[in-house]
């Protein structure tokens, strides 16, 4: 699933703008280009509200499965490996190379941060997409907000894997 996004030049130079965006819950599809998820967003009515179809969360099934499946202990060992060059990319972007660490957990405290909904939140559907009924859901980040539309199983996998890996990280 990632594999595309991989074999793009500067890595180093993208893993460091992802780490900046996602500490502020935005989301860069543009730096590391991945595969849409198959099939379209399904929406349906229940009890007459507008819901999120729970089929649409099993076209992220793949990519969980896929953030599931790293080793954390690796991704942690790899990032302080090639920390100096982290930070260097993370400082030709133009932010200062010391808090590029704290940008990467930043970005994972984000992921931890998004809430988990019980049941599916009323949406609202506007001329080419649906927006959420609850302001404060609306409200979100985008991170945050691609997170809800992966549906509570598939984000508990990603929310997981990241307290695994910010705790990997923070140990070393």
């Amino acid at each position: 699933v990632f594999a595309q996004a991989l074999l793009q030049e500067d890595l180093l130079e993208r893993s460091a703008a992802l780490f900046e965006a996602a500490g502020n819950g935005a989301v860069l599809r543009k730096v590391f280009p991945i595969p849409q998820p198959e099939g379209k967003f399904q929406a349906t009515r229940v009890d007459g509200q507008l819901l999120t179809d729970p089929q649409s969360y099993r076209r992220y099934d793949p990519y969980a499965a896929a953030i599931a499946s790293l080793d954390t202990a690796a991704l942690a060992a790899a990032f302080h490996r090639f920390r100096p060059l982290l930070e260097e990319a993370y400082a030709n972007l133009g932010f200062r190379a010391e808090d590029m660490d704290n940008a990467l957990i930043a970005a994972l405290d984000q992921v931890l941060a998004a809430p988990v909904l019980e049941k599916p939140a009323e949406l609202v559907a506007d001329v080419n997409t649906y927006t959420y009924r609850d302001q404060s859901l609306e409200d979100l980040t985008p991170l945050a907000k691609q997170l809800l539309r992966m549906g509570p199983r598939n984000q508990a996998l990603v929310q997981e894997q990241a307290k695994r890996l910010r705790a990997a990280l923070l140990q070393e």
